[in-house]
């Protein structure tokens, strides 16, 4: 099984692409965590066992985390 959800490597790549800076990761460590919440378990079950929660818990925790530069950017 793979510890996070989407590669860390990739996630990085997609968000150079979309911003256009290449030194854009602020702390890999968060975003790290943030891609591993959405696999967490206690006693061989996910804590979040649905995709569709486990998609929610990852968007709200890859917006949460601050790992990028210029992700989080408001309107």
């Amino acid at each position: 099984m793979n510890e996070y959800c989407l590669d860390v490597e990739e996630v990085i790549e997609l968000n150079r692409r979309l911003v256009k800076n290449q030194y854009n990761v602020l702390d890999r460590t968060k975003l790290e965590g943030a891609l591993a919440t959405p696999l967490q378990t206690f006693d061989g079950k996910y804590l979040i066992d649905s995709p569709l929660g486990q998609t929610a818990v990852l968007i709200d925790h890859l917006a949460n985390a601050h790992a990028f530069l210029d992700g989080n950017k408001r309107p």
